[in-house]
């Protein structure tokens, strides 16, 4: 009778932790259920408009990103585009501040050892070639043919230093 006792005892306590976890589980599942429904709800009401004709927040999240990124696209496009552009266009300046160093060389060539002296100048004119027409009469005039002083006594020099009027 002992053990009948005691198994009605134990089977009677089983039962009660079985109904216990069976009605926890339930619980559980009526609340993550709950959750469920709170999170369709809130999903929906991000994705439908709240009127019709005016778009949902999911459209206006996607209009706000999709702007963001056509700008980032443009910006690098464009910074790509003017560096090529500002590239070439260095290049350029370069070739005819060259071209024009040149054809002060072949007009007077003492006049482009000259250009030696004046270091500002020079850099004047590779940057804006066509300051060229302006300075070539200028120190044609000013200095002539001739980039240092006139021979004097025999050996190439007057004995005294350049004087120039500036």
């Amino acid at each position: 009778m002992y053990n009948e006792h005691m198994t009605n005892i134990l089977l009677g306590a089983l039962l009660l932790l079985v109904a216990g976890g069976l009605t926890v589980a339930v619980l559980a599942v009526a609340r993550v259920k709950a959750e469920f429904g709170l999170v369709k709800a809130a999903f929906l009401d991000f994705v439908t408009p709240e009127t019709p004709g005016v778009p949902s927040q999911l459209a206006k999240a996607i209009d706000a990103a999709s702007v963001m990124a056509g700008r980032a696209v443009v910006a690098q496009a464009k910074s790509s585009l003017m560096g090529l552009q500002s590239g070439e266009t260095r290049g350029k300046a370069a070739v005819e501040g060259d071209v024009a160093e040149g054809q002060l060389s072949m007009a007077a060539p003492a006049l482009g050892g000259l250009l030696s002296s004046f270091p500002i100048l020079k850099k004047s004119l590779r940057r804006n070639p066509g300051l060229l027409d302006y300075a070539l009469p200028f120190l044609t005039a000013k200095f002539g043919n001739r980039a240092g002083p006139e021979p004097g006594n025999g050996n190439g020099s007057s004995g005294s230093s350049p004087k120039f009027n500036l």
